[in-house]
């Protein structure tokens, strides 16, 4: 698993109780950069001031999974990833599952991902 410094806290980015675009800008939020895959949805930020290292922070839907162990097991395989890679910029990242992904081997899930955060 992920260390706590590395992950990131997606409750302040996410949900039906975050603040609208401009509000969020208005209050000192941050720009994200999307970029979307057939099986992933990565949002990059900014690295927020002060911080040494990157964090990540992962949603897989219960409309991509409908299991909770299924869910968990992708997250896992995602945190695990993330531990080994050394040459992810620093920045904040927030990746979501979509539900392509589900039906990838584990092999062509690391490969989407290693895809994802390398190219």
């Amino acid at each position: 698993m992920l260390a706590k410094k590395f992950r990131l806290p997606i409750q302040l980015f996410a949900g039906k109780k975050s603040l609208p675009a401009h509000a969020y800008r208005q209050a000192g939020g941050r720009q994200g950069k999307l970029i979307k895959t057939s099986c992933f949805l990565l949002k990059t930020y900014p690295v927020s001031a002060g911080s040494a290292h990157s964090r990540f922070g992962v949603t897989v839907s219960a409309k991509t999974a409908k299991r909770a162990v299924e869910r968990n097991r992708l997250k896992r395989l995602i945190y695990n990833f993330v531990r080994s890679q050394r040459d992810v910029p620093l920045g904040d990242y927030w990746l979501t599952v979509l539900a392509p992904a589900v039906r990838l081997s584990k092999t062509e899930f690391i490969g989407e991902l290693s895809k994802l955060l390398n190219g």
